[in-house]
């Protein structure tokens, strides 16, 4: 990641039903999970609006495969739907794998002993899509 000049990072889970949205701003880079949005037809209006507000300037997407790293089904759905919006924004997408991010998420929840969301899971996985980035890119 350059450090000339400041990027601010959005990353998502993106799933069937919901995406999750995680931000990391500069310089500090930490990771919070920010909001889930639904995965329908005003999904592409929400993101830009989140992209405008926090200066976003990269979009992390997790890439979901399975326990050898291969592609799943769900893998091309991810793909597709990159594509599908990558006309539509003007800023860098780079892929993350996602490995076991949803199930990391909810054991993170569950340790707080407060009740949550299928929508908490979904965010908090974008954050730890997040934070997997960020420690393999500034080092």
């Amino acid at each position: 990641m350059s450090k000339d000049k400041p990027v601010n990072l959005l990353a998502l889970d993106v799933g069937d039903v919901r995406i999750g949205v995680a931000l990391a701003t500069y310089p500090t880079f930490l990771p919070q999970a920010l909001i889930t949005l639904s995965n329908d037809q005003y999904f592409i209006d929400k993101l830009k609006d989140l992209i405008d507000v926090h200066h976003i300037s990269r979009l992390i997407v997790g890439l979901p495969r399975n326990m050898d790293s291969e592609d799943t089904p769900q893998t091309l759905k991810v793909k597709n739907f990159v594509n599908q919006i990558k006309s539509k924004l003007q800023l860098e997408i780079i892929f993350q794998d996602e490995f076991l991010t949803s199930k990391k998420a909810q054991e993170i929840l569950e340790q707080r002993s407060k009740s949550y969301s299928k929508e908490d899971i979904d965010k908090t996985a974008a954050s730890l899509i997040l934070e997997d980035y960020i420690n393999g890119d500034i080092k």
